[in-house]
């Protein structure tokens, strides 16, 4: 069993593709126990999207217990996850976006995409950073 298993919150093989449709998903907010769930995505993402050495800093936000940080769940797997913080008058920012490279296709990017906006909106937030 990996780590992704172990934390509690697994996640799908790199083999399967998800399909949002067919599996249960939702959003919930981030936990603890979801860092090395969240690390493993990190490490699948790594180098195309993310430095190996920019690990440090996203184990570093993930201890901090970002409030505002959530989990895209398919299947009870986590898949991918988004921050959304306050930027400047009439903004928000988007921080810390991952998707695990098998959920590509399934609809989970542009789900997380949605929901951010309008997180945005339901703060006043007139567009994203």
């Amino acid at each position: 069993m990996d780590q992704r298993s172990m934390s509690g919150a697994g996640n799908a093989s790199s083999e399967t593709a998800l399909s949002a449709s067919a599996i249960s998903t939702c959003f919930r907010s981030f936990r603890v126990p979801d860092t090395n769930a969240c690390l493993a995505i990190f490490d699948l993402n790594c180098p195309v999207f993310f430095a190996p050495e920019e690990r440090v800093d996203y184990a570093a936000f993930l201890a901090g217990e970002p409030a505002t940080y959530e989990l895209w769940l398919s299947g009870g797997c986590i898949v991918g996850a988004f921050g959304l913080t306050p930027g400047e008058a009439g903004s928000a920012r988007l921080n810390w976006i991952l998707l695990d490279p098998a959920a590509k296709g399934a609809g989970a990017g542009a789900a997380m995409m949605r929901r951010a906006i309008g997180r945005a909106h339901g703060v006043g937030a007139k567009h994203i950073d």
